[in-house]
């Protein structure tokens, strides 16, 4: 499962010199698991309808970037106590990546029909959620080569998703 994201925006450098800034981001869930409990009810005897919740855990990967899109009237740049970021026209001034394995919740419901003395049929939705997730970015480039690159947190949306799964089951 993948997403991303991005805004563009207007700066003005000087009276009459306007350029656009672009923050862009991707996120993806590499895996996922679930440790589920489940309570039930029986309306009839072949039909089982359930709640299910628990413990979610996923591998989440990130990567962002800060773009300008000049031109410039001069280069954009800043240097603070031995940290810095240089920025020219039309390039990727920022960047970073992420990739962390996250914890959060699932809840969800379904129901298990015995069509069969040996098989049911299965209807299941989950929702669940792993929380919230950013990226660092850190500047490409750096006023002085003796300078660290300045970065900032791009702090993305929270990372939810649905599940919906069918199922035919054996039972032995």
């Amino acid at each position: 499962m993948k997403g991303s994201g991005s805004s563009t925006s207007f700066l003005q450098q000087a009276p009459g010199a306007t350029f656009t800034q672009t923050v862009a981001e991707q996120q993806k869930v590499e895996w996922y698991g679930t440790l589920r409990g489940r309570i039930g009810w029986l309306p009839r005897p072949d039909v089982l309808l359930f709640a299910t919740g628990g413990l979610a855990y996923g591998k989440v990967t990130g990567n962002g970037n800060y773009s300008s899109n000049g031109p410039f009237v001069a280069p954009f740049f800043s240097s603070f106590g031995g940290v810095s970021a240089q920025c020219t026209s039309n390039s990727t001034c920022f960047a970073g990546s992420s990739s962390s394995i996250r914890t959060g919740w699932t809840l969800g419901g379904g129901g298990e029909w015995m069509f069969s003395r040996n098989w049911t049929a299965r209807l299941e939705y989950q929702y669940v959620n792993l929380g919230g997730d950013g990226v660092r970015l850190a500047a490409n480039a750096v006023v002085l080569a003796t300078d660290t690159p300045a970065s900032f947190n791009a702090n993305s949306a929270r990372v939810d998703f649905h599940v919906v799964r069918a199922g035919v089951n054996f039972h032995f």
